[in-house]
């Protein structure tokens, strides 16, 4: 049971070999929490993530038909693709904005 193989009893051993063993009791379970912390912060994003791209979808489609491009038309497709272009340069542009700002 003990790495030495002796039986002492925990109580009896010294407050540095305690807390180690405390330390290796419970890494299984801040492993185990850690793991449901993180799928429940995706799941919870995940709604919100959606929402915002089927936004920007059905705003890109709207400002191009405003333009004068009629959906269904080579036109109008090569006018979405150019907006979802111009949204991903910006978004890239604000991150790389905020993670100067934050020192990464």
């Amino acid at each position: 049971m003990f790495p030495d193989g002796g039986g002492a009893r925990l109580s009896d051993r010294p407050v540095w070999q305690r807390v180690n063993a405390a330390l290796w009791a419970s890494a299984p379970l801040l492993l185990l929490v850690s793991a449901f912390g993180v799928s429940s912060m995706v799941a919870g994003r995940s709604p919100d993530a959606a929402a915002n791209a089927r936004a920007a979808a059905a705003e890109n489609h709207w400002y191009c038909e405003k333009w004068g491009l009629p959906a269904g038309t080579p036109e109008h497709a090569v006018c979405v693709r150019d907006l979802v272009n111009i949204r991903a340069r910006a978004e890239e542009q604000v991150r790389g904005e905020l993670a100067a700002e934050a020192g990464f």
